[in-house]
């Protein structure tokens, strides 16, 4: 108990701190493509989310924010999806509102959003709103005492992480 509230003190006047993450057991260099462009493909029948087209896939290794501390750190390796164009990338969008609406408890939620001009942040959904200007998700790094000050709207929303690979 005191180990706990030494560690939400830590984080309120010192911001993220560095949680034990999973090591990685699968090496960057082991991650197969499947062609030479380094593209990955995902079969639209074993996909979930109703997509029209193969989505964008982007696996990239993560830096070292802390933010989303104890899910993934430093060097490990998410997989995001995008829309192949914008309508599939709309389908995706509304697919995770109403995944959100559904059971926001096991709801498809960490993404990467990017304010206009802005640096990406990849965050939990912690809330879904609408107000005059439309619909808004609220976010927080899972080792972040605070959400993010923003109000994140659809157009910002790039990928949805589909899973980690340690």
């Amino acid at each position: 108990m005191l180990r706990l509230l030494l560690q939400l003190l830590r984080k309120f006047f010192m911001g993220t701190v560095d949680v034990p993450s999973p090591s990685d057991i699968v090496p960057r260099e082991s991650i197969y493509h499947l062609e030479n462009t380094g593209m990955v493909h995902i079969d639209l029948n074993r996909l979930n989310i109703p997509l029209t087209k193969p989505p964008r896939v982007y696996i990239p290794s993560v830096p070292n924010t802390d933010s989303e501390d104890p899910i993934f750190d430093i060097g490990h390796n998410t997989i995001l999806i995008a829309g192949a164009d914008e309508e599939d990338h709309r389908i995706l969008i509304e697919w995770l509102a109403e995944q959100w609406r559904q059971n926001p408890r096991t709801a498809a939620n960490i993404i990467v959003y990017q304010m206009d001009g802005g640096y990406p942040y990849i965050h939990r959904i912690v809330a879904m709103g609408e107000d005059a200007e439309g619909r808004y998700w609220r976010l927080r790094g899972d080792n972040n005492f605070r959400r993010d000050p923003y109000k994140v709207r659809d157009r910002h929303i790039r990928w949805l992480c589909i899973g980690t690979i340690y």
